[in-house]
């Protein structure tokens, strides 16, 4: 008998999330942007916020040849709440990759209360 192995190399797609960025916004209107290491066929996000706990629907992203990126086709108005973001890209072989980020919108300002002692 004769064994014959066939090995298909392919190179991981590393995902950058550009934005939004792991911190805290007081604005609502951020988008997404993410680049690629090597070659993506397709792009896509989805998301939770804190409130609910439900994932969203995929979205697509839109590649920028021009820029080198991956941006979301409809302009983002996000609501005062924590998300969990995550980017999907795949290869020419259908293999997905990911990353996931995690942001906070909150545009209310603290209140301070003075306290008197007497």
């Amino acid at each position: 008998t004769i064994e014959c192995k066939i090995a298909v190399g392919y190179e991981a797609i590393s995902i950058t999330i550009e934005s939004p960025e792991n911190i805290s916004y007081t604005k609502h209107a951020i988008p997404i942007i993410a680049t690629n290491s090597s070659n993506a066929e397709k792009g896509w996000y989805r998301f939770r916020n804190g409130s609910t706990g439900t994932w969203s629907i995929n979205y697509s992203l839109i590649w920028d040849p021009v820029r080198l990126k991956w941006y979301n086709s409809t302009p983002l108005c996000w609501s005062n709440d924590k998300y969990e973001l995550q980017v999907f890209m795949n290869n020419s072989y259908g293999l997905i990759f990911s990353n996931t980020i995690w942001f906070t919108v909150d545009d209310i300002p603290p209140y301070l209360t003075q306290i008197y002692r007497e």
